[in-house]
């Protein structure tokens, strides 16, 4: 036999290669999928600390009010509060309510994923507590403008948070709101999100960044499913 001759693989061994190669892949491929789901989640923190900057500078220059969820001066658009805060993220909206740049950056979590047929324009994920920290200035049934110090127990009350992804394509509107856990006034269904870890990430009224748990949110606190959510305790 010629010396320089070179051995290949045989059968067996190739099928132990692709064995190996294949439980490498089924542990890696998860691995990294959660890695991504952390770091989506990081980023979503991020997102919402630098709201909250927003949302405090807006209040410092309008005597300590807070935005509300539909800005009358913006269409009526739940997205307004958006519109309102864009100046002091340095994001240029040429002030339209309906300007794509209010569903993107810091405005859009990595995390959320639009239903086939949903209008991308509507939400990046997204939403203001409008039914206890302000709807519209003059809608009666729904708390006004609130003022930043003036919120009985900020630590405990959300502010801006993870909205659901949503099902009804017929109103998109309706994902871009952020609905009480009891739901009503044409809330989507779950009303309360969980796509970070089954919850979601909420900007809390004292200007606080955490996760709280879907179950935790929807059941409440003291018998009250809308503990976290109303601002009168």
């Amino acid at each position: 036999m010629n010396p320089s001759t070179k051995k290949g693989f045989t059968l067996i061994e190739m099928l132990v290669v692709i064995a190996i190669i294949a439980l490498l892949a089924a542990i890696l491929v998860p691995a990294v999928s959660t890695t991504k789901k952390k770091a989506d989640a990081v980023k979503c923190m991020h997102n919402l600390n630098q709201i909250g900057m927003a949302v405090t500078q807006y209040a410092m220059a309008n005597n300590e009010r807070l935005p509300v969820s539909n800005e009358t001066s913006s269409g009526n658009d739940p997205r307004g509060w958006r519109l309102v805060i864009a100046p002091f993220l340095d994001i240029d909206t040429s002030q339209w309510w309906a300007d794509n740049a209010l569903t993107k950056s810091v405005f859009l979590c990595p995390s959320f994923k639009r239903g086939p047929g949903h209008n991308a324009r509507w939400n990046g994920g997204y939403g203001w507590n409008y039914r206890y920290m302000g709807h519209r200035t003059n809608s009666t049934g729904y708390s006004e403008r609130q003022k930043l110090y003036t919120i009985p127990n900020p630590v405990e009350t959300v502010l801006v948070a993870d909205t659901t992804e949503g099902k009804d394509t017929s109103t998109d509107y309706k994902i871009a709101y952020l609905y009480r856990p009891t739901g009503g006034g044409g809330a989507t269904t779950p009303s309360v999100g969980n796509r970070h870890r089954n919850g979601i990430n909420v900007l809390w009224a004292d200007m606080h960044v955490s996760w709280m748990s879907h179950d935790q949110l929807t059941t409440g606190k003291d018998g009250n499913k809308n503990w976290y959510y109303e601002r009168e305790k």
